[in-house]
């Protein structure tokens, strides 16, 4: 797999994006550090989320389009988009959410620094105003076997180095992201983490992580199904993701 040194591939899919979108793309373009390719996945939307890409398009060479010619969902968009990455690190930001200007900078810096291949940061929890509902601070390093008993790599500020790792496209299963980051700290086994606060993840009514009992559902499809984990050792997990659940939400 042939990859640009330092380039960063950002992976964006965008559904009826309109409302967040912009203020996603600009915490991009804010961004201090300047090797970038910010890859938006336009799913056929049915607001002016197309137009609004295409206008980010113009305005930034780094900014790239991919338009679905149907509907496919998240795990598909975000697929074409790592299909397309040319970058030597893959990073992630979904288009309601917004990074800080330091986030690539910060993270890149821990990487270098310590020679790991994953790197992941703090967040804020906002809602759909912008107002702070709370703060993740994640440890300061994960392995897999940690990450099974709880999702504590937010997925907007996960960082991994495409060309020592490959690339890690997404399966069929709800929490995707939660099941591609175990997959690569299966092959490189830690992850370094920053307790800065480098992005804002937003919630709102309606949208899929407002759904609690759903998402026990999905961990513990991961677990059987994805994972293959043991009756008894799924079980024991399920009482570590519960709990760190509510924590995180303290």
């Amino acid at each position: 797999m042939t990859t640009i040194p330092g380039l960063v591939s950002i992976i964006m899919p965008a559904y009826n994006a309109a409302r967040f979108i912009g203020e996603a793309v600009g915490s991009v373009l804010q961004q201090t550090y300047s090797s970038w390719e910010l890859l938006i996945v336009e799913d056929c939307s049915k607001d002016q989320t197309k137009q609004l890409i295409e206008v980010f398009v113009q305005q930034d060479s780094r900014v790239k389009a991919i338009f679905h010619a149907q509907n496919q969902g998240v795990i598909a968009a975000r697929n074409s988009a790592l299909a397309a990455a040319q970058g030597q690190y893959i990073a992630f930001l979904d288009s309601d959410d917004v990074w800080l200007p330091t986030k690539l900078e910060r993270q890149l810096q821990a990487l270098k620094i310590t020679g790991n291949k994953i790197s992941y940061s703090g967040y804020r929890r906002i809602d759909e105003h912008g107002a702070v509902l709370g703060e993740v601070i994640p440890p300061a390093k994960l392995d897999y076997q940690t990450l099974l008993k709880g999702n504590e790599l937010g997925n907007l500020t996960g960082i991994y180095d495409c060309q020592a790792l490959g690339k890690e496209f997404f399966k069929n299963f709800k929490h995707e992201d939660y099941v591609a980051w175990l997959g690569l700290l299966k092959r490189t086994g830690t992850a370094v983490g920053l307790t800065e606060l480098l992005a804002c993840y937003r919630v709102y009514s309606g949208s899929l992580s407002s759904n609690k009992l759903k998402a026990l559902s999905w961990q513990w499809r991961i677990y059987r199904k994805s994972e293959q984990i043991s009756l008894l050792k799924s079980y024991w997990l399920m009482g570590h993701y519960a709990i760190r659940a509510v924590l995180k939400r303290l």
